[in-house]
C-alpha cells in the first residue's frame, strides 16, 4: 500500500506541504463585520427625554401647586357648601356655577396626581395644557360677565341671580372679582409647570 504523504526527496515539497497543512488544520472562517449600534435621531431622543422620569424633589412642589391652585378656584363654591349646611339647608342642589367650580377642582386634582404618578415631561406638558385651558375659560368668562347683565341669559344659566337671597347664590360683582381671581391663579401655576417642563431634561 503505497503512501499519499510526500517524498521529501521529491521537488513538490512545499506544494505538498501546503496541502496537507490544509488537510490538519480547519479552514479559517471569516468574522462577521462589526454592527454599530443604530445611531438615534433627533425624534428618538427627544421622546427619551419626554419618557424619562423626573426627580420627586421637583414634581412634589409642582404637584402641590397644582392641586392648591385647584383647590382655591373652587373656594366660593366650597364657601357655599359650607354655609348650606350651617344654615341647615344641605338638601338644596347645588347651582351650575358650584357645579363647574367642582368640576374644574376634580380636573386639576387629577392632573396633580398624575404627575405624582407618572413624573415625566409629557405629563408636565399635559398638565401644562389643562392649565392653559383654564387660563382661556377665566379670561372668556371673565370677558362675558364683564358685558354680561343682571338678566343675561348666560348669567340665568350660571344661576347667578342677584335677587336670591344670600347665601343662595353668589352676585354679579362677586363672579367677575372671582374670575379675575381665577385667571391669574391659573396663569401663575401654567408659567411655572411649563417653565419646568420645558428646562428640565
Amino acid at each position: 500500500m503505497a503512501s499519499s504523504l510526500p517524498n521529501p526527496s521529491d521537488g513538490s515539497t512545499d506544494s505538498a506541504l501546503n496541502e496537507l497543512s490544509k488537510h490538519l488544520h480547519p479552514a479559517v472562517v471569516e468574522s462577521p463585520p462589526i454592527q454599530s449600534p443604530p445611531v438615534q435621531t433627533s425624534d428618538s431622543q427627544d421622546t427619551v427625554q419626554r419618557l424619562t422620569f423626573l426627580g420627586l424633589a421637583q414634581i412634589r412642589p409642582l404637584c402641590w401647586l397644582v392641586a392648591i391652585s385647584a383647590v382655591s378656584m373652587s373656594g366660593p363654591a366650597i364657601w357655599f357648601v359650607v354655609l348650606n349646611l350651617y344654615h341647615n339647608a344641605s338638601g338644596s342642589v347645588l347651582p351650575v356655577w358650584a357645579c363647574c367650580l367642582f368640576f374644574v377642582t376634580l380636573i386639576l386634582l387629577g392632573y396633580a396626581s398624575l404627575m405624582r404618578i407618572v413624573p415625566n415631561r409629557i405629563t408636565l406638558y399635559a398638565t401644562g395644557w389643562a392649565m392653559l385651558s383654564c387660563v382661556v375659560i377665566s379670561a372668556l368668562l371673565l370677558g362675558a360677565l364683564l358685558v354680561a347683565g343682571p338678566t343675561n341669559a348666560m348669567v340665568g344659566g350660571l344661576q347667578l341671580d342677584t335677587d336670591v337671597v344670600f347665601p343662595l347664590r353668589i352676585s354679579l360683582g362677586a363672579s367677575v372679582a372671582w374670575a379675575f381671581v381665577m385667571l391669574n391663579i391659573s396663569t401663575l401655576v401654567t408659567y411655572i409647570v411649563g417653565r419646568v417642563a420645558v428646562r428640565s431634561v
